[in-house]
């Protein structure tokens, strides 16, 4: 049968494969991306989706089966910044989250990340994500909040073209954020086959031996200098606070903070 697997995000390159984790299951694989709302109809409604991937939000707990096993290690939560060189000396006074409050932060739209900053005092802008960077590059917002494991990636990528972007490289944000698979609430063999291959993955360090060894991951760990930033965390409304404690040990187990 067809394992159908759908995603909001096109820009996360850190996929895994469903098919790694699900134990029992034999089926062949498509993946497409499509919207937050489509994704809850195609696997709550007509059942024409296998499974989706994103991050944890409230609503979709009451709609979806949430495997609640954070399939990117909780490292999407980890946010650097992009800066403009206008505002250097600037961040180089930061000593607190109210001092950051004093910058603009870009997001895409629709991104759950602008809520998440608006919720905690941040003043945000926000446009299409191909506009941001040249937006940035003029001035028009102070800093773009990027995953540590995006932001080297899209700098080798519009570094040259935006001369005036810089990653800031002492300071950091963490929100909770813990992407999850989803599937139908009537699926119970998919949830069960998905989660015993996750809880077995991070048991037997298959999944840490993954994780560690993609470039963009190695890339967050050394020239993001993970462990070496001034973290400071801020709420994520769209979680709960049993998301965040049952999700610090996986955190842990792969070498990410624990806060």
């Amino acid at each position: 049968s067809a394992l159908v697997v759908t995603s909001t995000d096109r820009r996360n390159t850190l996929i895994f494969d469903v098919k790694r984790w699900s134990v029992g299951m034999s089926y062949r694989r498509r993946i497409y991306f499509t919207s937050e709302q489509k994704s809850e109809n195609g696997i709550a409604g007509n059942g024409h989706l296998s499974v989706v991937w994103d991050g944890a939000k409230k609503t979709w707990d009451e709609n979806l089966s949430p495997i609640k096993i954070p399939i990117f290690g909780g490292i999407n939560g980890y946010r650097v910044f992009l800066a403009n060189k206008n505002v250097t000396d600037r961040l180089l006074q930061v000593k607190s989250l109210d001092d950051l409050r004093a910058f603009s932060v870009g997001f895409g739209i629709g991104w759950a990340g602008e809520e998440i900053f608006n919720h905690n005092g941040f003043k945000t802008v926000h446009a299409k994500y191909s506009k941001l960077f040249k937006m940035l590059n003029g001035g028009r917002f102070d800093i773009f909040s990027r995953g540590i494991q995006e932001a080297f990636a899209e700098m080798e990528k519009y570094g040259g073209e935006y001369p005036n972007i810089f990653i800031e490289d002492s300071l950091g944000i963490y929100q909770p954020s813990f992407m999850y698979f989803y599937v139908n609430k009537n699926n119970q063999v998919l949830f069960d086959a998905i989660e015993t291959g996750l809880t077995n993955a991070f048991a037997d360090g298959s999944f840490k031996k993954l994780f560690l060894s993609r470039p963009e991951i190695i890339n967050a760990f050394e020239e993001g200098k993970i462990k070496e930033r001034k973290w400071y965390k801020i709420q994520n409304p769209f979680i709960s606070e049993d998301d965040f404690s049952r999700n610090s040990a996986y955190l842990k187990s792969i070498g990410l903070l624990n806060f």
